[in-house]
């Protein structure tokens, strides 16, 4: 009989499990089955390192266990057979803490204490295997480890105390710490002596000793070679063999098995996610195999075993790997993959087999064509194949591994002979995924290069680029700098890819990519990237020293429950074991706006465990399906417990499954089926601003009157306005919304709940049930995490488990997976503002009008409340009249809420942008403008309170000194000088919050001592991981003057402390009471302490027998009388500011954030240890807001990076190096607040700002413009990259002088056209007047006049299509020589045309994949056409593009060139009828166009060359007359003009007939396919299409639409070329031969034969003749894209709603591209004369995402006809060759045709 058990160890102890799922967790036994709750569960996708465990197994060969850092959330159970794993419970315990856990509990290392027990178990991990490593080791251990809460800062600190030396500041004692006292760069200057230097000395803590840690097992060591077994699951069969031998065997005796696996983790992670109970599978691992552990250096090659990890990939390479710099080079790659938790458990070959573009892996294998052994399993044979041959396959998706193969061996040569490069560029600096990586290698005897990027669907080697990499490696090498030759190549190679998303982006990531590599291989010194590895932390925290008389407050006492977090001992909701209980899965709206039809959820309730479904039938009678609609509760939110009826947003709860086990519920809850109606749904805030989507019918206001305000406006000596805008925050606690609800007796309740607000809480689940309010009591002992986020968010997960629990009378616990709590819970509102401000020339604010708009979401949730907060938009400056609105905008998104900060976060990013752009203007720098605005004390705040205990200018001044900003800013201009590419910045921000408010001033407490002398403290605020507890104990033990180890603080309980206000405002320390409860009780116990001598415990035994209360509650109310405080004012505000110096790649985007020093006035600090700690960690997540965190949706606003990999908080890797805060000593206290201290956890984060301003500065270096650029929030690295690039180019001046006189004649033709404007276009014009006055105002600064008022340009153009190019031309030339620019502006009537005429000017336009849209000018198609590829736009026109490709994949081309070469001879036959006669070709070459197209498009052979009479002949040509006329003559540009003129019948006719052809066509193809009569071999494009009808959703019209677009595209452009060419080849006989005389080397003397592709290749000279034709004759002269945003094009800022012209006509006329432009010349596309040219010097067919789909097709049938023609005819023309007229119609055509003579050869 198989074997079936498991055994492992666990923290010491034997584990034997019986047949284990296979789906089974390695958390999810450690948490459920053996109750070590320590490990924890944050993201169940291995990211967060919350339940990092340390794994250790026996190495036989190096004779030691060898431990390595693991998520068990991805880890399969039975993975760990064979192996030690140990806990954070198995290492040390709150009775005797392990020298980690001391560390990072005595360290001020824990705040939320969630994250805590993983940074314990990745340290251990490393420690045991390296007990001193670097502070660079201690980094990279920890980088797969996130912390929401400190910042990383103590973290960092505590554990680096571990490395040698540990660096960072020694954390002396008061007055003697030698780093605060040492003169060297950036320490502070001068010794200050009140102050204390450092929270804690590590020297006095227990170093780490491994010989007093757990053993690895004897028996494991004697049981190394694990057995075989078979391991049968619910849904997965799992064969676990540990030989080759036993594997073949297993494999043979197998009727299927669907996948092989390796470690199984990302197999069992995708499996995971298919809900169905039938799901099933057979897997056959091969993890355990022996001969696949292996590492054999044999013949001068690493034979590297298959069951590795990744780590022990880079082990074996860094071993037995001879090249040093192949060595550096792998370490560097790897150093930025993931975390180690992950290297550790993946392996290589399972990367491998992926074949993913983003493994850094697979792109690295084929940079250097490593080898790869494969096992034939049936057959029991090898083959060995390359990189290149196993990477083979359709997009690199698939491999060429047979389905009976594994991977044994990867081959790595050990004595490389090739040099090689690596790059890698994620989201965020530091380990990430990577957004785009690449290789490269180069052989120095042949001098051959290889480079391969992974952006999109495969890796990719760059053919173009690594063909002229070897030229520009030499180059460098001899100190020359090269061309932009290798950009060019990476166009081309990347061409492939120019519909993918973000193909612009990782296409100039991919230009950096290669600058570096080449470098690297060329061994030059380049200025490259930015570098993860830092110098040690060098972190310094001063604060003043505390009072005695008051100790233990001010003292940096310690975490309350440090010890407890670190030992994994604290417990959450998650963690809370109840009998019985069961658990729910919500089931969520996958739609944003949609009726419910129907529910079926017999599917999920058929499933094994599944107990029931609930949703908003079942509220009880009584209660209410919007509970927190109470007049009871001061927030009235209308959100609903459940959908009922209709939903209105994804992720909306419509019910929820209830089950014996979690996963279970969760699976159960996918199968829940819901029908919908899709109803129209706003997604954007400018979808609801155009609809007057508001949550109230008013804006908040306040400040001036809208009078007043315009006053001021128009009295300011400058005036500034603008937009901008901030994205929204995901709070990403690591606890995720948490519910556990236990009915009792009664009616009655206990909810175990993660909430913020516990009151609320009762009174919600009351009304929900209606029940009374007292029958429900909440506990909450601690959050992991708040934020916020858990004010009214975790509603989501009680509402839903309260009524199902009222429902079933069981527990029941709904704990949210992360991707659920991501999906459903608000965020912090996205804010849109548009301002207007007024200044003076210094720079000082006069006026402010500010209108600002909040993406609500459905629902009201506090959205109301964070409009309101409009009131402090004037943040830390002063403004003599502001007016402030703010509208709260309903859309059909998730509800977004509170998050800390509450809306400050918003304004503050507000005005720091103001502030540079008054800075911008005035040209002052930014920090005296900021400094010339600040308030001052006694000032009135826009909010209407006074400006009182405020110190914001003091920790202003004293930043500056303690940063020595001067000399910070000095040397960044200085570095900025000399460096190119990394660019700094430094600025600094500040913050400021009044508090307290008297609306939050609800807090209490309850106390009770004990006869011990102990005392029990419960306040009615949430410990969330502010240290609130801490500082309670801190106050208590002052009062009663006791040790501070006697008080304890349980657990908030609505029991105890009802009726709370929210822990919420960073008001928690000071509206909770304690003081006055402690006070009220030590008056009555005070009189027995004196009658016992202090002693304290006699004293309360003396109290308590005279009755005396021991127990007593109280509610404050901050005193404001005493002190003269008006009744309603804020009694003080928190002031800080930071200094923050960043790095900025302007290649890439990344950047680093180099130092930050912060100054904060507390006033007397309670707990400096808890304060810094709150500054260090607000500051980083303001960091994360600002920079990389970003939420991400698609159309539909469905989120799609819902995951904490996919969200980006910051790591480890991002924290400065210098970190630095000091306390303000001295600063203005309130006396009526509890021991003048003052509130921290919000203000530090609005310091944030910083960064942005910082690396706004370093972008404007690099642009080297003065210009202001509006930047929103988050600058990602995209977004920096994009504000980077294209802004290089010097400024033009303006063109004011008009290019033209005008004639009487002219004039009155204006007149005529002025009448017409007003008759059609009055409205119009006076509807866009704003748009129009923007763009005029931006337009200004781009060479080219104004012209006439209201029709602008217009009639310089012509008045017929052949004299426009001549004189758009002319204006080209003469801003080109008179101004030496490249692009011109035009204006026709109120729209404004921009013509750029060099192909770098257009690169931005060419290359981007959002401006794709046509302009107007294509809408006189649209009736024709439709909306098919050519006149589509945005995802319609990426879908159609998809779709239509595979149409010209040179597979097809086979039979096109038949069809091509069917048609031209019968073109040739019937110009024999036109020999030695002087005849215009033009409409001949047109015919035969149409009917080629004709035949491969619809598979209709229309013989219009026979019968050119034909209706849909002639229609098409009519379409194309009319459309041309209508374009030129404005009395059409009208619907009434065309109707009067008889115009639109005729149109209408010809569509008509030409339309009801295509129709037909279709319906007969349709009927022959049915049947089955159409040539496999032979498809047409249409038959393409009717194939996908069903499969892509498309429709008969969509079908007509395609076709006739092709129809149209593919006859057009080519017959106007065949034409040009052949008028080019009349009139230049010697280049005509040189033509004929290719054609009879390639076809001899047979001028009937037709041509082969491979002809088709030879023909090098007549492939440069046609190039030549379209250079001089553009086929398509003009296209026109309409601007769909603001786009940086050069040095201008080309304005939304303009159109932009791609022109070839102009481009390829420009003499300094192409000298005597005129002349005809096909050498110029010889080879060596196209190198020099930019790639976009030449676009016949346009380039970039939007170039023609068919030129391929195009360059084939032009070759074929061209090529017959001239082997069958000699071409003669007595026209003249320049002045033939030209039409710049759709195509360019000749107005008196194409004449020739042509004779027999």
């Amino acid at each position: 009989m198989a074997n079936s058990t498991i055994t492992f160890f666990v923290n010491g102890n034997e584990v034997r499990v019986q047949n284990p799922d296979p789906e089974l967790t390695l958390s999810t036994f450690l948490r459920y089955k053996l109750n070590l709750t320590g490990t924890k569960l944050g993201c169940e996708e291995g990211t967060c390192g919350a339940c990092t465990v340390a794994i250790a197994r026996w190495n036989a060969l190096e004779k030691r266990a060898r431990f390595v850092s693991a998520n068990a959330c991805i880890v399969p159970l039975y993975l760990v057979d064979g192996a030690l794993v140990l806990t954070v419970e198995g290492i040390g315990s709150q009775k005797r803490l392990h020298p980690i856990q001391e560390r990072l509990s005595s360290g001020n290392a824990t705040q939320c204490g969630f994250c805590s027990p993983g940074f314990v178990m990745a340290a251990y991990a490393l420690l045991r295997n390296n007990p001193t490593p670097t502070a660079d080791e201690i980094r990279a251990a920890l980088v797969g480890n996130l912390c929401r809460c400190t910042g990383y800062r103590p973290i960092l600190e505590a554990l680096e105390s571990f490395a040698n030396p540990s660096g960072g500041c020694c954390m002396g004692g008061q007055g003697g710490c030698p780093c605060k006292e040492s003169t060297k760069e950036n320490s502070v200057p001068d010794k200050e002596p009140l102050l204390i230097c450092g929270l804690v000395n590590y020297e006095q803590m227990r170093k780490f000793d491994e010989s007093s840690e757990i053993i690895f097992p004897p028996k494991l060591i004697m049981q190394h070679r694990q057995q075989s077994f078979v391991l049968k699951g619910k849904r997965v069969t799992l064969y676990r063999p540990t030989s080759l031998e036993a594997l073949s065997a297993t494999f043979k005796s197998l009727v299927t098995v669907d996948r092989f696996v390796s470690t199984g983790i990302k197999m069992r992670l995708d499996h995971s996610m298919n809900p169905s109970p039938t799901a099933n599978a057979v897997w056959l691992s091969i993890q355990h195999i022996h001969e696949l552990k292996n590492v054999v250096v044999s013949d001068g090659i690493i034979h590297i075993g298959s069951g590795l990890t990744i780590s022990e990939f880079v082990v074996a390479i860094r071993a037995h790997c001879k090249s040093e710099q192949y060595v550096s080079t792998i370490d560097e790659l790897f150093a930025k993959y993931s975390s180690d938790q992950v290297k550790n458990t993946v392996s290589w070959s399972g990367a491998l087999s992926s074949a993913l573009p983003t493994s850094d892996l697979c792109t690295l294998f084929l940079a250097l064509n490593w080898r790869i052994r494969l096992l034939n399993l049936s057959t029991s044979e090898y083959r060995t194949l390359t990189a290149d041959q196993f990477l083979s396959g359709s997009y690199g998706r698939k491999t060429a591994m047979e389905s009976v193969e594994i991977i044994t061996a990867l081959l790595v040569p050990s004595v490389p002979k090739l040099g090689i490069a690596a790059f890698k560029h994620g989201k965020r600096l530091g380990a990430d995924d990577s957004v785009l990586n690449a290789a490269a290698s180069y052989d120095e005897a042949t001098g051959s290069c290889r480079i391969v990027v992974g952006a999109f669907q495969r890796p990719l080697i760059l053919d173009k680029s690594s063909a002229c990499a070897s030229f520009l490696i030499a180059k460098l090498r001899n100190g020359e700098c090269p061309s932009d030759s290798i950009a060019s190549a990476i166009d081309a190679d990347f061409e492939q890819f120019s519909v993918e998303n973000e193909f612009d982006y990782k296409k100039r990531i991919a230009k950096a990519a290669l600058t570096d590599m080449l470098s690297v291989l060329a061994g030059t010194v380049q200025e490259g990237g930015l570098s993860i590895t830092r110098n040690a932390l060098e972190p310094l925290q001063l604060f003043k020293g505390s009072d005695p008389s008051i100790s233990p407050v001010g003292r940096p006492l310690r975490h309350a429950a440090a010890d407890r977090h670190t030992t994994g001992e604290a417990e959450y909701v998650d963690d809370i074991r109840i009998h019985e209980l069961k658990h729910a899965a919500l089931v969520l709206s996958t739609e944003a706006h949609a009726r419910i039809i129907s529910i079926d959820p017999s599917s999920a309730l058929a499933v094994e465990g599944v107990l029931a479904y609930v949703d908003a039938k079942d509220i009880p009678p009584g209660g209410k399906l919007r509970p927190s609609l109470s007049p009871l509760l001061m927030v009235q939110d209308d959100t609903p417990v459940f959908a009922d009826g209709v939903v209105e947003m994804i992720g909306q709860p419509i019910g929820c499954i209830v089950a014996d086990d979690v996963e279970t519920a969760r699976r159960a809850a996918q199968l829940v089926n819901v029908e919908y109606e899709k109803l129209p749904a706003i997604l954007t805030m400018e979808d609801a601003i155009v609809a007057q989507s508001y949550l109230l019918p008013k804006p908040m206001q306040f400040g001036k009157s809208q009078e007043e305000v315009d006053k001021a406006l128009k009295a300011a000596p400058i005036l500034l306005e603008g937009e901008l805008e901030i994205g929204g925050q995901e709070h990403l606690c690591m606890e995720t919304q948490s519910s556990i609800v236990v009915p009792q007796e009664n009616d009655e309740w206990t909810l175990y709940t993660s909430t913020q607000n516990p009151s609320d809480a009762q009174y919600l689940c009351a009304n929900l049930l209606g029940i009374p309010v007292c029958n429900i009591v909440v506990k909450v002992k601690r959050l992991g995490g708040g934020f916020g986020g858990k004010a009214t968010g975790d509603h989501i997960a009680r509402a839903p488990a309260i009524v199902a629990a009222n429902k079933l009378r069981k527990p029941v616990s709904c704990v949210l997976h992360r991707y659920d709590d991501m999906i459903t819970t608000g965020k912090r509102h996205p804010a849109l503002f548009k301002y207007r401000v007024g200044i003076d020339d210094d720079g000082r604010l006069l006026t402010v009008h500010v209108v600002q708009y909040i993406q609500a979401g459905y629902s009201m949730d506090h959205s109301v409340l964070i409009a309101i907060m409009i009131q402090y938009a004037d943040a830390c400056y002063r403004v003599p009249a502001m007016r402030a609105e703010c509208w709260a905008l309903k859309t059909h998104t998730c509800s977004n809420t509170g998050f800390r900060g509450f809306g400050r976060p918003q304004t503050f990013f507000f005005m720091e942008t103001v502030m540079a752009e008054v800075a911008q203007r005035v040209g002052k720098t930014l920090n005296e403008v900021k400094k010339l605005n600040l308030f001052n004390e006694g000032d009135r705040a826009l909010c209407g309170s006074t400006i009182r205990n405020y110190c914001l200018p003091k920790c202003w001044q004293e930043l500056e000194r303690f940063s020595d900003f001067d000399k910070l800013y000095k040397e960044c201009e200085e570095f900025n000088k000399t460096s190119r590419r990394i660019k700094r910045g430094v600025a600094i921000s500040g913050t400021v919050q009044g508090l307290t408010s008297h609306w939050f001033e609800m807090g209490n407490a309850h106390v009770q001592i004990m006869l011990d002398g102990t005392v029990r403290v419960n306040v009615g605020h949430v410990e969330m991981g502010q240290g609130l507890n801490t500082k309670m104990i801190q106050i208590a033990a002052a009062v009663f003057k006791i040790p501070h180890e006697k008080i304890n603080v349980i657990e908030m309980a609505t029991d105890k402390t009802a009726n709370a206000f929210p822990t919420a405002s960073s008001i928690g320390t000071d509206v909770c009471g304690l003081a006055k409860a402690c006070e009220k009780l030590l008056e009555g116990i005070q009189p027995h302490i004196d009658q016992h001598e202090g002693d304290f415990v006699k004293a309360l035994m003396s109290a308590w027998i005279a009755k005396v209360p021991l127990q007593a509650n109280e509610t404050v109310k901050v005193e404001r009388e005493a002190h003269n405080m008006p009744p309603r004012e804020l009694t003080y505000f928190t002031t800080g500011a930071a200094c923050v110096l960043v790095e900025v790649d302007c290649a890439t985007g990344e950047h680093k954030l180099k130092l930050v020093d912060i100054i904060m006035d507390l006033g007397d600090s309670i707990n400096p240890a808890i304060d810094i700690g709150q500054i260090e960690g607000a500051f980083m997540q303001g960091y994360g807001l600002m920079t990389s965190e970003e939420i991400e949706t698609d159309c539909n606003d469905q989120i799609t990076n819902a995951t904490v990999s996919g969200y980006k908080i910051p790591t480890v890797h991002m924290v400065p190096e210098r970190f630095r805060v000091k306390l303000l000593e001295n600063g203005k206290n309130y006396p009526g607040q509890i021991y003048r201290s003052k509130g921290i956890g919000e203000p530090p984060l609005l310091t944030a700002t910083a960064v942005h301003s910082a690396i706004r500065m370093a972008i404007d270096s690099y642009r080297g413009k003065v210009d202001f650029q509006r930047l929103d929030s988050p600058l990602t690295a995209k977004r920096i990259l994009n504000a980077c690039q294209g802004n290089l180019f010097p400024s033009f001046t303006s063109i004011h002088s008009s290019f033209f006189t005008h004639s009487i004649d002219e004039m009155l033709y204006f007149v005529a056209l002025l009448l017409i404007f007003f008759l059609f276009y009055g409205r119009s014009f006076v509807y866009k007047w704003k748009s129009f006055k923007r763009r005029k105002r931006m337009a200004a600064l781009i060479p080219g006049d104004d012209g006439i008022p209201l029709f602008g340009n217009l009639f310089e153009l012509g008045r017929n299509s052949e004299t426009m190019p001549q004189s758009i031309l002319e204006r080209a030339k003469k801003a080109r020589d008179q101004l030496n620019g490249e692009i011109i502006k035009m204006w026709v009537m109120h729209q404004c045309v921009f013509l750029p005429f060099t192909g770098e000017m257009m690169q931005s336009i060419i290359e981007s994949t959002e401006e794709i849209n046509k302009g107007e000018d294509y809408d006189i198609l649209e009736p024709w056409l439709g909306r098919g590829l050519l006149l589509s736009g945005g995802d319609k026109w990426r879908a159609r593009r998809k779709l239509l490709a595979p149409t010209f994949h040179f597979t097809m081309f086979s039979g096109y060139i038949d069809i091509m070469n069917r048609h031209t001879k019968i073109l040739l036959d019937v110009l024999e009828n036109q020999s030695r006669k002087e005849f215009d070709i033009y409409p001949f070459m047109k015919r035969c166009t149409l009917d080629v197209i004709c035949d491969t498009a619809m598979g209709k052979d229309l013989d219009s060359l026979h019968h050119p009479e034909q209706p849909y002949v002639k229609a098409i040509s009519n379409i194309m007359r009319l459309g041309m006329k209508a374009s030129m003559q404005p009395h059409l540009w009208s619907r009434l003009g065309k109707w009067l003129t008889g115009w639109q019948k005729e149109h209408d006719n010809s569509v008509k007939i030409a339309q009801d052809f295509t129709n037909e066509v279709i319906a007969e193809r349709m009927d022959y396919l049915s049947r089955g009569e159409v040539d496999s071999n032979r498809k047409a494009l249409l038959d393409m299409l009717i194939s996908e009808k069903e499969q892509s959703n498309l429709s008969m019209e969509d079908i007509r639409e395609e076709v006739d677009t092709f129809m149209f595209a593919g006859h057009d452009t080519t017959s106007a070329t065949l034409g040009w060419t052949i008028w080019c080849l009349s009139h230049h006989p010697d280049m005509q031969q040189k033509a004929y005389d290719e054609m009879k080397e390639i076809f001899g003397d047979d001028i009937d034969r037709d041509c082969t592709k491979d002809d088709i290749s030879r023909m090098n000279y007549l492939d440069r003749c046609i190039k030549e034709a379209m250079r001089i004759f553009s086929p398509v002269p003009f296209a026109i894209r309409q601007l769909g945003q603001d786009l940086q094009m050069g040095p201008y800022l080309l304005p939304c709603g303009s159109s932009l012209a791609i022109a070839p006509y102009l481009v390829h006329r420009n003499e300094r591209i192409y000298p005597n432009p005129e002349i005809f010349d096909p050498d110029r596309f010889l080879p060596e004369n196209c190198n020099s040219r930019h790639p976009y010097d030449y676009i016949p067919f346009s380039a970039g995402p939007r170039n023609c789909i068919g030129q391929k097709f195009a360059m084939y049938q032009l070759k074929i006809v061209v090529s017959s023609i001239l082997r069958r005819f000699k071409l003669k023309s007595d026209r003249d060759f320049v002045s033939i007229s030209k039409l710049a119609e759709v195509v360019l055509k000749s107005g008196e045709g194409i004449n020739v003579v042509i004779e027999n050869r």
